[in-house]
């Protein structure tokens, strides 16, 4: 079943002539985890976050490709971003995520009127892209995944309720499930480190209020593994649970 689409706000936004940027997050609460990250970083450079795409200068689109629905909704609304650049309405979009991962080659020749992708591991280069793409840079180079999805407690914003936040413990998946694009597009498992997702658990409580998390990975019962040996899922929960 799709998750819900979002289309909020996030971060606080910068002042003066900035350029504002509004995001559009698809798919799974993963790819929302993603979203925050993104919006989190963007609005500690100094972007302007903002409601609608007629607000914006440049729409980022952070898109899925897991099943051939999400792959048509993704498609679609780059198609309506676009439609809003060649009308003036905004000066840049730029596609994000798992759909670039996974056809790369595909849409840098099919979608020429995108002005910069970004892989699933670009939490590091999103400014950067969005800079150079408004300069009419055309950036599309993609890294390979680092090893853990992104480090320490990081700046996100929310794109949930207040009472509730995702909390992304892995990435990838040790199985090769015919059936699943999954470990194609993310690689083989990869774990965060307990210590870093307890700091990050302890920052949502703190900065954001939150009252409940939600774990979340492609495979949960895996977690752990490539990083020591077991799964460790349950000895994770214990330690969130103990936070107040």
């Amino acid at each position: 079943m799709a998750a819900p689409r979002s289309d909020a706000p996030g971060a606080p936004a910068a002042t003066g002539s900035a350029p504002g940027v509004h995001l559009i997050s698809l798919g799974c609460p993963r790819t929302l985890v993603d979203s925050e990250l993104y919006l989190g970083r963007l609005g500690a450079r100094g972007f302007r976050i903002v409601e609608t795409p007629e607000e914006s200068d440049v729409i980022v689109i952070n898109t899925c490709s897991f099943i051939e629905s999400a792959i048509r909704e993704s498609v679609d609304t780059v198609l309506q971003a676009v439609a809003l650049k060649k009308r003036g309405r905004v000066k840049a979009v730029v596609v994000a995520g798992c759909l670039v991962q996974r056809f790369k080659q595909e849409l840098f020749t099919e979608l020429p009127e995108v002005d910069g992708f970004v892989g699933v591991d670009g939490f590091d280069d999103i400014d950067t892209i969005l800079q150079r793409a408004l300069r009419g840079e055309r950036p599309r180079d993609l890294r390979p995944r680092p090893r853990v999805p992104y480090q320490g407690a990081p700046l996100r914003s929310a794109l949930t309720p207040a009472h509730y936040a995702y909390l992304k413990i892995s990435e990838g998946c040790l199985k090769g499930c015919s059936f699943c694009i999954i470990p194609k597009i993310k690689g083989p498992l990869s774990s965060r480190p307990i210590e870093a997702l307890i700091e990050e658990a302890r920052q949502l409580v703190e900065e954001r209020g939150v009252a409940e998390l939600l774990v979340v990975g492609q495979d949960t019962s895996d977690y752990g593994v490539d990083l020591y040996g077991r799964p460790c899922i349950a000895e994770l929960l214990a330690r969130l649970s103990r936070i107040e």
